[in-house]
């Protein structure tokens, strides 16, 4: 994990070296009850980290690799509130 906090903002970066996600799976990503758990999951845990991420006028994006240098990153963007 890496946390850059620029002037402005915050910016969290998680990345791993698994299998990555296909790029079928990466358009629905976000989408509420969209899961690849089937009967496990409800598919609202990525939709919901996107819903307060933005209410707080941020940013959520993910990047993913299925060839030979496989992997998924995701980069979180929040805005730096002057108190």
């Amino acid at each position: 994990m890496l946390v850059l906090v620029l002037s402005e903002t915050v910016q969290v970066a998680i990345a791993d070296n698994g299998q990555g996600i296909s790029a079928a799976t990466l358009l629905r990503l976000f989408e509420p009850f969209f899961s690849t758990k089937d009967s496990t999951g409800n598919g609202l845990g990525l939709w919901v980290c996107k819903q307060i991420i933005e209410k707080h006028g941020g940013s959520i994006l993910v990047r993913s690799r299925t060839c030979e240098q496989h992997g998924t990153a995701f980069s979180i963007v929040l805005p730096v509130s002057a108190q």
